[in-house]
């Protein structure tokens, strides 16, 4: 199990690298990959950049479903010429200028990931070259995460500049109060930074479910929807809620937060 030896990025530092590879000329821009814990906002980070240098979402690609073929394309004969020529994948741009984003790379089988040598250092499929205005990004969770993950392999590693994704308490608040986290989840998250991200005990306990920044957002959605639908008085439905997306120790101390914010006023 290769270990990682990059020096960390809150999500704020790695989005301005980013912007600053998109900005780049070839033959100078490289390819990107982005390594986090799972829940950690890789994928939403890069669909960020790509609306603020594109204004669009990038082509996504899932790599967790893929197999090497995939990449390549299929075979088709060509009668005129008495050949076979490849039909490429519809992914992949033919022209324009936007993001491919490589999603889960590190959940493809290795026939996959070596097939993906080239486009991921020479930019190419074949004899099909991307357009120059197209940044290619990639994202990876490790095999020590607890999710389905192969190692990477030297040479694809070589291929790209990595970033190593990791949300501090801080970083956390910075983006999400002003994007309408609920109070109370701020507030928990604020009090106990130790609650942010806990996939190693999941890990350890063997857990179905644990806090990670993403399902943090996914317990102040939940929490918002069923408060406006029901109001705090089903304070035992609440709670079942907010435990589906981080757990039962975390979803106490939500409702705690947010009686004392209801008696605060």
């Amino acid at each position: 199990m290769a270990q990682i030896n990059i020096k960390p990025s809150s999500p704020e530092q790695a989005m301005k690298i980013l912007l600053t590879v998109g900005k780049m000329s070839l033959p100078d821009r490289p390819s990107v990959l982005i390594r986090g814990e799972p829940g950690v906002g890789k994928t939403s980070l890069a669909c960020q950049v790509s609306q603020t240098l594109f204004s669009k979402d990038p082509i996504k690609v899932e790599f967790a479903t893929m197999q090497g073929p995939d990449m390549r394309g299929l075979p088709d004969l060509n009668t005129f010429e008495d050949r076979v020529v490849w039909r490429k994948p519809d992914f992949l741009p033919r022209n324009g200028a936007g993001m491919i984003l490589c999603d889960d790379l590190s959940s493809a089988q290795p026939d996959t990931l070596a097939a993906s040598y080239s486009f991921f250092l020479d930019r190419r499929v074949d004899n099909l070259i991307l357009p120059p205005d197209f940044m290619i990004v990639a994202t990876a969770n490790g095999t020590e995460d607890g999710a389905i993950a192969y190692d990477l392999g030297t040479a694809l590693n070589d291929r790209m500049l990595q970033l190593y994704v990791v949300h501090t308490r801080q970083s956390f608040l910075n983006y999400w109060a002003p994007r309408g986290l609920h109070p109370a989840v701020l507030a928990v998250v604020h009090q106990r930074p130790d609650l942010l991200n806990r996939n190693k005990r999941r890990l350890e306990l063997d857990l179905v479910v644990s806090e990670t920044p993403r399902s943090w957002e996914r317990a102040s959605n939940i929490l918002k929807a069923c408060l406006a639908d029901y109001g705090l008085e089903e304070e035992t439905l609440l709670e079942a809620a907010i435990s589906g997306a981080i757990g039962d120790e975390s979803a106490e101390e939500v409702m705690m937060t947010l009686k004392d914010l209801q008696e605060i006023g």
